[in-house]
């Protein structure tokens, strides 16, 4: 035989999660759907290359995988994403001020994380095998979170008719 792979998933992992949805339309124009996750992500196989958000160190013990036993690189505990649209609509008995009132379209877009487990290490070979990525005894794997992450963007959009049915669009949006 010229060569052989062998190759196995000796790892374990569980994930535990729920999530909760709301959305309702209002007749006044107004939208709202809102998501919220509770997960727990855990793991004792760590990816030693760029497959995930980021690359974790290689196993401490090939001979005992549990030493490295801990959160998953993508345990994102809570998680809470949202949108608001409201488009307005104007009955002014004014024509010019009901167009201007009317088709204003604003918009809000939430999204509110916890932080994403890392490692703490030092920048120090600890077990002098040529790899500056040991974790220190007594520290486990991913045992910090990143901060927490909190982005709300906003939008205006209004269409204006041009001729029959074509219409430009204004957007003007702000971003975190």
């Amino acid at each position: 035989f010229n060569h052989i792979n062998e190759v196995q998933s000796l790892g374990e992992s569980t994930f535990k999660s729920m999530t909760l949805q709301a959305s309702k339309r209002f007749a006044s124009g107004l939208t709202f759907n809102v998501q919220y996750s509770l997960g727990k992500g855990v793991d004792n196989a760590p990816i030693p290359t760029q497959l995930t958000v980021q690359a974790e160190a290689a196993r401490t013990d090939p001979t005992n995988l549990d030493r490295d036993k801990g959160p998953n690189p993508l345990d994102m505990r809570h998680n809470f994403t949202g949108t608001i649209v409201y488009t307005s609509e104007s009955k002014a008995s004014n024509a010019i001020v009901r167009q201007l009132l009317s088709g204003n379209q604003f918009g809000a877009l939430l999204q509110f994380n916890s932080g994403l487990p890392t490692n703490l290490t030092p920048n120090l070979d600890l077990n002098a095998d040529g790899s500056t990525g040991d974790r220190a005894l007594g520290i486990g794997r991913n045992a910090i979170y990143l901060p927490t992450r909190k982005n709300v963007d906003f939008r205006y959009t209004r269409k204006v008719p041009i001729h029959g049915a074509v219409r430009a669009e204004v957007v003007a949006e702000l971003k975190n």
